[in-house]
């Protein structure tokens, strides 16, 4: 250790007085931190100078240094360009990783059309059309568009109009009155486009012109006693109302901008986003740093991470406090995004009270959160467990089959202690013969953290982005179903594979149900304390009946599979056949031999509905 501090020391003598960025890597020259440096020579120097102000992850991760390289840059800009460029391909441990997609659901339209439509997406992907976002949650755009589709009666539809216009009968949407029935030419292009305007009007923040358009409308239809058209006007004006009730917090008309508030407690620090477009705010976002992950800027990490693509940078983004470098943050920001942007501290007026409403929110989040009852119990797991950090994200691992038949894996994830179905994986087991839990354990847990070292390389390689990975987050700690043996066995394959990661068992009575947490030298008694107890029992016993589930599929389908090919004629091809055709072994079983003709050979067909009914 005294040669490695040695060989640090002389490298630290060579360091620039230029901006650039540097590298920490550890014992496996794994990247551990990226970061950027105004002069690269004052800023790293800082990391191995005995100071009370290094919090304790700066401390931690001094001490797994090993080695550290840097590239110089001609400006500061420059050098952050570079810094999150790298923290996006290696990912390392002890920066900030924001575990959220971020991908917020947007408004599109499609203004190049002759008869344009209202969708929701997630990707800004087209150049024809206008977005409108972001939202916070699908649910307020869905809900939006459905509002805005019935006020306005704008197609969603992927019909190729005027090309298909008669070619097929209305659907219905038309008939819900959430459509005007382009495609049947029941409304003019020129109608149409200018009810497609209003939406856009409405949109861009001009409500009160388009409900003042409606207004008079409705008095006109009740003017000709044409009392129904009125009801109907009256009821978009209400549609419109209801959409404007949920932003009753405005802005300037065309104020486009984010607003960030902050706060914290002892385990975390919560950043609230408020979104404000077109005057209007369209929801809000709240995302927690554990108390192990803070920085020296909490700030400033939290953006580079945050504002990581061009689409979601808005024109400006109204701040609690200066972060560091905030110039450089700002001209970064603009290149990014290929105009402008503006970063700021407000003192005063509306602005002010935007940033303090955000700070709000960020308490409350921070209040609910130290009152979760599931983020109790798991810093109470990780002092039972004497875990190095709080087990955020934990994997639970079971097996399942019929007497060594139908093998299958199943990983199950909680995220805060809260299931995350999105990221469940299946395995299917291939190199295990006969019954044999210990070995399908090793092999389930091996695969995993393979898929890991893979995917990991090829985000390296720049050959992936990190969004589209199946296996790329690793849990702070695995559990799998069974015994010491269990643990055993399967830190075998968490060897294999050169990580760290903490692995306990989960034990089971005689009954088959949770008993206790187990290590492959000791067990831990999780049932004097119960809340404790059930939270794991849950994330075991939904594991369980996941794995029970697939094996059931599987079986299903192989059984399926291998009853047909024992009647005459049925081979592979011909079973493929069948089960695309009906969809399942009972519909096969209940069709004609007739029917069965239409997708296999009248002589197969027979032998099949003779197989299925010898009566006849």
């Amino acid at each position: 250790m005294e040669r490695i501090m040695e060989q640090i020391k002389e490298k630290l003598k060579l360091l620039p007085e230029k901006p650039g960025v540097y590298l920490m890597k550890n014992q496996n020259n794994d990247i551990i931190y990226v970061g950027k440096a105004k002069i690269l020579k004052n800023r790293v120097r800082q990391y191995f100078m005995k100071s009370k102000s290094h919090n304790n992850k700066t401390l931690t991760m001094v001490s797994h240094i090993r080695d550290l390289t840097w590239i110089v840059t001609d400006s500061e800009v420059e050098a952050l360009m570079l810094e999150c460029n790298l923290i996006k391909k290696y990912r390392p441990k002890y920066n900030i990783l924001l575990k959220d997609d971020k991908t917020f659901p947007y408004i599109k339209l499609t203004v190049n059309e002759d008869y344009p439509k209202i969708l929701m997406t997630r990707r800004i992907d087209d150049k024809n059309a206008k977005f409108y976002g972001p939202f916070v949650s699908s649910f307020a755009v869905k809900n939006t568009i459905d509002l805005l589709k019935k006020t306005f009666q704008i197609r969603g539809c992927n019909r190729n109009l005027p090309k298909d216009i008669g070619k097929e009968r209305e659907c219905l949407n038309y008939h819900i009155k959430q459509c005007s029935g382009p495609c049947m030419n029941y409304i003019t292009k020129e109608q149409y486009r200018e009810n497609f305007s209003d939406v856009i009007d409405f949109l861009e923040g001009r409500s009160d012109k388009i409900i003042k358009k409606l207004q008079a409308e409705m008095m006109q239809y009740s003017e000709q006693l044409l009392f129904e058209q009125a009801a109907d006007t009256r009821d978009k004006i209400n549609y419109l109302k209801s959409i404007l009730e949920k932003q009753k917090i405005s802005a300037p008309r065309d104020a486009n901008y984010d607003i960030i508030g902050t706060s914290c407690d002892e385990k975390s620090t919560c950043f609230t986003i408020l979104f404000i477009r077109g005057g209007k705010l369209l929801g809000s976002k709240n995302m927690f740093i554990p108390d192990e992950e803070k920085t020296d800027d909490m700030l400033g990490d939290f953006l580079k991470q945050f504002y990581d693509e061009p689409d979601r940078i808005p024109k400006e983004i109204l701040l609690p406090c200066e972060p560091e470098d905030m110039d450089v943050l700002s001209a970064y920001f603009s290149h990014l995004k290929g105009q402008n942007v503006y970063l700021a501290v407000p003192q005063k007026g509306k602005k002010k009270e935007l940033v303090d409403l955000a700070y709000k929110n960020a308490l409350e989040a921070v209040k609910q959160r130290s009152n979760n009852k599931k983020t109790y119990l798991l810093e109470q797991l990780k002092q039972l467990l004497d875990l190095p950090a709080i087990p955020r994200r934990v994997e639970v691992y079971d097996i399942s089959n019929t007497s060594g038949t139908d093998i299958v894996g199943f990983m199950t994830v909680f995220i805060d202690g809260m299931p995350r179905k999105k990221e469940y994986r299946k395995f299917k087991i291939k190199y295990v013969d006969g019954q044999d839990d210990y070995e399908c354990m090793k092999e389930v847990i091996y695969r995993r953290l393979v898929r890991y070292l893979e995917e990991k390389q090829l985000l390296e390689e720049e050959k992936v982005e990190a969004k589209d990975l199946k296996f790329i987050d690793l849990p702070d700690l695995i559990f799998v179903d069974g015994g010491a043996n269990h643990v055993r066995i399967a830190k075998e394959a968490l060897a294999l594979s050169g990580l760290e990661i903490p692995m306990f068992g989960l034990v089971k009575d005689n009954k088959h149900r949770t008993r206790d947490i187990t290590s492959d030298e000791r067990e831990y008694h999780v049932y004097d304390n119960p809340p404790l107890f059930h939270l794991v029992a849950a994330m075991q016993e939904e594991t369980h009946n996941n794995a029970v589930r697939y094996h059931h599929l599987v079986r299903t389908k192989n059984t399926t599979k291998s009853e047909l090919l024992q009647i005459k004629g049925v081979g592979p091809k011909t079973r493929e056949s069948l089960l695309k055709a009906f969809g399942s072994l009972t519909a096969i079983k209940q069709a004609t031999a007739g029917e069965l003709a239409k997708c296999v050979s009248r002589q197969a067909a027979e032998s099949i509905y003779a197989y299925y009914h010898p009566e006849n």
